[in-house]
Protein backbone atom coordinates (compact mmCIF):
# COMPACT_ATOMS: atom_id res chain seq x y z
CA UNK A 1 0.00 0.00 0.00
CA UNK A 2 1.25 3.47 -0.74
CA UNK A 3 0.27 6.85 1.31
CA UNK A 4 -3.46 7.24 2.18
CA UNK A 5 -4.46 3.94 0.98
CA UNK A 6 -4.34 2.30 4.43
CA UNK A 7 -6.95 5.30 5.77
CA UNK A 8 -9.29 4.17 2.59
CA UNK A 9 -9.19 0.35 3.87
CA UNK A 10 -9.86 1.52 7.46
CA UNK A 11 -12.62 3.49 5.96
CA UNK A 12 -13.82 0.53 3.55
CA UNK A 13 -14.48 -1.67 6.83
CA UNK A 14 -16.63 1.43 7.97
CA UNK A 15 -18.76 1.46 4.75
CA UNK A 16 -18.88 -2.07 4.92
CA UNK A 17 -19.95 -2.74 8.36
CA UNK A 18 -22.45 -0.07 7.65
CA UNK A 19 -24.02 -2.25 4.95
CA UNK A 20 -24.03 -5.22 7.09
CA UNK A 21 -25.35 -3.69 10.08
CA UNK A 22 -28.20 -2.82 8.13
CA UNK A 23 -28.73 -6.57 7.44
CA UNK A 24 -28.27 -7.79 10.72
CA UNK A 25 -30.57 -5.69 12.54
CA UNK A 26 -33.23 -6.49 9.83
CA UNK A 27 -32.81 -10.03 11.05
CA UNK A 28 -32.98 -9.38 14.47
CA UNK A 29 -36.44 -8.73 14.08
CA UNK A 30 -37.34 -11.62 13.62
CA UNK A 31 -35.35 -13.39 16.43
CA UNK A 32 -38.83 -13.59 18.25
CA UNK A 33 -40.68 -15.49 16.27
CA UNK A 34 -38.40 -17.76 14.78
CA UNK A 35 -37.75 -21.60 16.15
CA UNK A 36 -34.05 -21.86 15.11
CA UNK A 37 -31.88 -18.29 15.92
CA UNK A 38 -28.79 -19.67 16.22
CA UNK A 39 -27.36 -18.65 12.70
CA UNK A 40 -28.31 -15.29 13.46
CA UNK A 41 -26.87 -14.99 16.99
CA UNK A 42 -23.46 -16.30 15.24
CA UNK A 43 -23.94 -13.44 12.17
CA UNK A 44 -24.12 -10.52 14.82
CA UNK A 45 -21.33 -12.62 16.63
CA UNK A 46 -19.28 -12.68 13.75
CA UNK A 47 -19.71 -9.08 12.48
CA UNK A 48 -19.00 -7.62 15.63
CA UNK A 49 -16.20 -9.57 16.40
CA UNK A 50 -14.53 -9.93 13.03
CA UNK A 51 -15.45 -6.76 11.47
CA UNK A 52 -16.25 -4.25 14.32
CA UNK A 53 -14.04 -4.73 17.19
CA UNK A 54 -11.13 -4.91 14.15
CA UNK A 55 -12.63 -1.93 12.97
CA UNK A 56 -12.29 0.16 16.42
CA UNK A 57 -8.77 -1.27 16.75
CA UNK A 58 -7.32 -0.01 13.70
CA UNK A 59 -9.06 3.19 14.53
CA UNK A 60 -8.07 3.29 17.83
CA UNK A 61 -4.09 2.97 16.24
CA UNK A 62 -5.02 5.75 14.06
CA UNK A 63 -6.57 8.28 16.14
CA UNK A 64 -2.81 7.48 18.82
CA UNK A 65 -0.84 8.11 15.94
CA UNK A 66 -2.15 11.30 15.36
CA UNK A 67 -2.46 12.52 19.26
CA UNK A 68 0.96 11.99 19.70
CA UNK A 69 2.37 13.10 16.25
CA UNK A 70 0.04 16.34 15.31
CA UNK A 71 -0.47 19.35 16.46
CA UNK A 72 -4.21 18.75 16.80
CA UNK A 73 -7.12 22.18 17.80
CA UNK A 74 -8.82 21.45 21.59
CA UNK A 75 -11.42 21.06 18.86
CA UNK A 76 -9.83 18.28 17.22
CA UNK A 77 -8.83 16.53 20.27
CA UNK A 78 -12.18 16.58 21.56
CA UNK A 79 -13.47 15.06 18.34
CA UNK A 80 -10.88 12.07 18.82
CA UNK A 81 -11.42 11.56 22.95
CA UNK A 82 -15.50 11.35 21.91
CA UNK A 83 -14.46 8.66 19.39
CA UNK A 84 -12.74 6.56 21.48
CA UNK A 85 -15.27 6.95 24.14
CA UNK A 86 -17.72 5.73 22.01
CA UNK A 87 -16.00 2.90 20.73
CA UNK A 88 -15.31 2.09 24.55
CA UNK A 89 -19.52 2.25 25.61
CA UNK A 90 -20.13 0.23 22.01
CA UNK A 91 -17.54 -2.31 23.09
CA UNK A 92 -19.33 -2.41 26.75
CA UNK A 93 -23.04 -2.74 25.25
CA UNK A 94 -21.43 -5.71 22.92
CA UNK A 95 -20.11 -7.42 26.02
CA UNK A 96 -23.68 -7.19 27.54
CA UNK A 97 -25.73 -8.60 24.57
CA UNK A 98 -22.43 -11.66 24.97
CA UNK A 99 -24.14 -11.85 28.38
CA UNK A 100 -27.86 -12.23 26.86
CA UNK A 101 -26.54 -14.57 24.46
CA UNK A 102 -24.75 -16.66 27.10
CA UNK A 103 -28.22 -17.19 28.81
CA UNK A 104 -29.90 -17.91 26.06
CA UNK A 105 -27.61 -20.31 25.22
CA UNK A 106 -28.54 -22.25 28.60
CA UNK A 107 -32.36 -21.48 27.93
CA UNK A 108 -33.59 -21.41 24.66
CA UNK A 109 -36.94 -21.48 25.73
CA UNK A 110 -37.07 -18.60 27.49
CA UNK A 111 -38.74 -15.38 25.56
CA UNK A 112 -37.45 -12.91 28.00
CA UNK A 113 -34.12 -13.72 27.39
CA UNK A 114 -34.38 -13.62 23.41
CA UNK A 115 -36.19 -10.00 23.82
CA UNK A 116 -33.00 -9.09 26.05
CA UNK A 117 -30.80 -10.55 23.25
CA UNK A 118 -32.55 -8.48 20.84
CA UNK A 119 -32.88 -5.31 22.73
CA UNK A 120 -28.81 -5.40 23.90
CA UNK A 121 -28.39 -5.56 19.34
CA UNK A 122 -30.73 -3.36 18.80
CA UNK A 123 -29.01 -0.63 21.48
CA UNK A 124 -25.83 -1.26 19.82
CA UNK A 125 -27.57 -1.04 16.26
CA UNK A 126 -28.96 2.33 17.47
CA UNK A 127 -25.21 3.69 18.59
CA UNK A 128 -23.33 2.82 15.41
CA UNK A 129 -24.62 5.17 12.68
CA UNK A 130 -24.24 8.64 14.08
CA UNK A 131 -20.68 7.18 15.10
CA UNK A 132 -19.92 6.05 11.73
CA UNK A 133 -21.42 9.45 10.68
CA UNK A 134 -18.74 11.71 13.04
CA UNK A 135 -15.96 9.27 11.98
CA UNK A 136 -16.69 10.23 8.04
CA UNK A 137 -17.44 13.71 8.59
CA UNK A 138 -14.28 13.99 10.99
CA UNK A 139 -11.87 11.49 11.80
CA UNK A 140 -10.95 10.41 8.35
CA UNK A 141 -11.12 13.94 6.44
CA UNK A 142 -8.56 14.51 9.64
CA UNK A 143 -6.80 11.83 8.72
CA UNK A 144 -5.89 12.05 5.34
CA UNK A 145 -5.45 16.10 5.59
CA UNK A 146 -2.86 15.52 8.49
CA UNK A 147 -0.91 12.43 8.57
CA UNK A 148 2.11 12.14 6.41
CA UNK A 149 4.14 9.50 4.96
CA UNK A 150 5.87 8.49 7.84
CA UNK A 151 2.90 8.38 9.93
CA UNK A 152 1.04 6.35 7.29
CA UNK A 153 3.66 4.05 7.11
CA UNK A 154 3.57 3.60 10.75
CA UNK A 155 -0.01 2.86 10.85
CA UNK A 156 0.26 0.37 8.24
CA UNK A 157 2.68 -1.48 10.60
CA UNK A 158 0.71 -1.43 13.40
CA UNK A 159 -2.04 -2.97 11.86
CA UNK A 160 0.19 -5.26 9.89
CA UNK A 161 1.50 -6.63 13.24
CA UNK A 162 -2.01 -7.57 14.40
CA UNK A 163 -3.77 -10.91 13.10
CA UNK A 164 -6.40 -9.93 10.95
CA UNK A 165 -9.64 -12.10 12.59
CA UNK A 166 -11.82 -11.21 9.39
CA UNK A 167 -9.26 -12.65 6.65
Amino acid sequence: MNGKEIIDVIYGMNTGGKEKMFFLKTLTIDLLDKEDVWDDIDNLREFFNKQLIVHFRNEGIMINIMERELALTTEEKGILSEILAEHAVIIKEYEELNKFIEKYKNNPQDRHIRESVIDAAHKIFGLLPPHAAKEDKYLYPLAKEKLSDKHLKELEEKIAGYKFENK
